[in-house]
């Protein structure tokens, strides 16, 4: 079938003219191509297993605070009930979640801020997105990481 001519019937039978399955290696035209290497992504993935940890940390940082207040409302002094308090204590715990996505989110402002630049997006735009001055985007993109 030439570049001027319309298909016909016998052309959709024909497989070297059929358009070939959208794939995650040969997506279909107009459809990103997938970057194996992308930063971003990895550091979205890295997020996702953070959170998972986080949100079963959570759940025994608030079991481990009703303990502390039953404790204190029974008149423990504050010594007593650290000194009984299980592995990982409460303040452990928060200083393990806090630590989680404060790195996280440190690996994924980095690796999206470069990406977006590298796709031609300002800097005052970039801040703007992630609610942050012009001043902190360009200390972003200066920090070592991943590229």
């Amino acid at each position: 079938m030439s570049p001027l001519t319309h298909p016909t019937a016998s052309d959709a039978s024909d497989p070297q003219l059929q358009t070939p399955p959208s794939t995650p290696e040969r997506p279909h035209l107009g459809e990103p191509i997938p970057d194996r290497h992308d930063p971003v992504l990895a550091a979205l993935e890295d997020m996702e297993q953070r959170i998972e940890l986080n949100v079963r940390d959570e759940r025994t940082l608030q079991r481990r605070i009703r303990q502390l207040l039953a404790a204190r409302q029974q008149g423990q002094p504050w010594r007593t009930i650290l000194d009984e308090e299980p592995e990982p204590g409460a303040l452990h715990l928060v200083g393990l979640l806090l630590g989680r996505l404060s790195e996280s989110s440190g690996v994924l402002r980095r690796s999206l801020a470069r990406a977006l630049r590298s796709e031609g997006e300002t800097v005052p735009a970039i801040a703007r997105r992630f609610g942050v001055t012009h001043q902190r985007v360009s200390s972003l993109l200066r920090q070592p990481g991943q590229h």
